[in-house]
């Protein structure tokens, strides 16, 4: 975030709706991308190793992003990321805008993103119920354990 009162080039503000993709980071987070899905701070910028995708008509942003992160994707763009370090890699505009991208209609995109989010969703909400089980558990564990909740022990006659 830029520090208030430093003036800001609007062209690199981060919005909702914005198609961001790394363009430099270790090997499995190289070529990420995501959909801005809520409004940010005026002050959040986009960083040097990230790009903003313009999309045009005729492409849904949640279906590019869910292709971008499809694992055939995923395997392209770690098959050509650059870079002599193990744990940073760079992907090229040109490798970006060479990748080949399935582009159904645009009702089937939509529909194909929203199935997505609906299960993105429900896994999401499937993890948080396990991991309130979770530390209910150890919660439970550490009240048995410490001796806050007796436990009735019968002994055999």
């Amino acid at each position: 975030m830029i520090p208030p009162g430093t003036p800001v080039d609007s062209r690199s503000i981060v919005r909702s709706g914005d198609v961001l993709v790394t363009r430099a980071n270790t090997p499995d987070l190289v070529g990420m991308a995501c959909l801005v899905d809520q409004p940010f701070d005026s002050r959040l910028v986009l960083c040097d190793k990230t790009w903003r995708i313009n999309v045009g008509d005729g492409l849904d942003r949640g279906f590019l992003v869910e292709v971008l992160r499809a694992f055939p994707s995923r395997r392209y763009i770690q098959s050509v990321a650059t870079g002599t370090s193990g744990s940073m890699k760079n992907f090229s505009q040109r490798s970006l805008l060479g990748m080949a991208v399935p582009v159904p209609e645009l009702a089937e995109q939509v529909r194909q993103s929203g199935r997505i989010a609906a299960v993105t969703e429900r896994i999401d909400a499937e993890a948080a119920a396990v991991a309130k089980l979770k530390e209910l558990k150890a919660g439970l564990m550490a009240d048995l354990l410490t001796g806050c909740v007796r436990v009735p022990v019968e002994i055999p006659s």
